[in-house]
């Protein structure tokens, strides 16, 4: 069901601007289901997005993933950290939360 929902999505971005718009701008979409905080931690150092969009369960103290949780100052000061580290180019520049208490 999750699956074929990220699949309708992706269609969807493809035919609202065409099928090679991303790709040609360096946009990437990888969507992790059921992740826990080690997964995001790792895939975010791996793969230095720009944009993180979170929809998960969560609200101001942090977000609830399925087997565990991540604090609000937790996760800033992991990018804090995460972004020092990097060139300004390959740094997360945006973080989008999706939660039911956001």
């Amino acid at each position: 069901e999750v699956e074929k929902e990220q699949e309708r999505l992706w269609a969807a971005f493809k035919d609202e601007k065409g099928r090679t718009f991303f790709e040609k701008r360096g946009v990437l979409f990888v969507p992790d289901t059921f992740a826990d905080v080690s997964d995001v931690i790792r895939k975010v150092g791996k793969r230095r997005p720009t944009v993180v969009h979170f929809a998960c369960h969560g609200g101001e103290q942090g977000l609830h993933f399925s087997r565990s949780f991540l604090g609000s100052s937790e996760f800033a000061e992991f990018l804090r950290h995460h972004n020092d580290e990097l060139p300004g180019s390959e740094r997360v520049r945006l973080v989008i939360v999706n939660a039911c208490k956001s």
